[in-house]
């Protein structure tokens, strides 16, 4: 099976450009090297999980927009399109609680 990138490097470099950040000072920011951005800008690699949520919060926009999910950069969404129970995991999530959240993982859904 072929595996194909689905981050979109051309809106890294376009929005990177925009912010007047080079390579090297967006690397320095989100702590990537500066030719792990050049590849990301390429579509020669995708980010981790970690190096997606730093660009997309120096950059200014959703990780969506950049994994080519929405078009909106600005998209995202709000609390009330969440149940209950994404509450909970998003406040456990960014409490770095991981017992928590594959506690509530675990629980029978509503």
């Amino acid at each position: 099976m072929i595996m194909t990138s689905v981050f979109r490097g051309d809106r890294l470099k376009r929005t990177r450009e925009a912010a007047r950040l080079t390579q090297t000072e967006l690397a320095e920011r989100v702590g990537a090297g500066t030719n792990q951005i050049y590849r990301y800008e390429k579509g020669e690699t995708d980010p981790s999980a970690e190096v997606l949520a730093a660009l997309a919060k120096e950059l200014g926009v959703s990780a969506d927009w950049l994994l080519g999910l929405v078009d909106d950069p600005k998209a995202g969404v709000s609390d009330e399109e969440l149940s209950p129970r994404e509450r909970q995991l998003l406040r456990a999530f960014r409490s770095d609680d991981y017992k928590e959240m594959m506690r509530i993982a675990a629980q029978e859904a509503d």
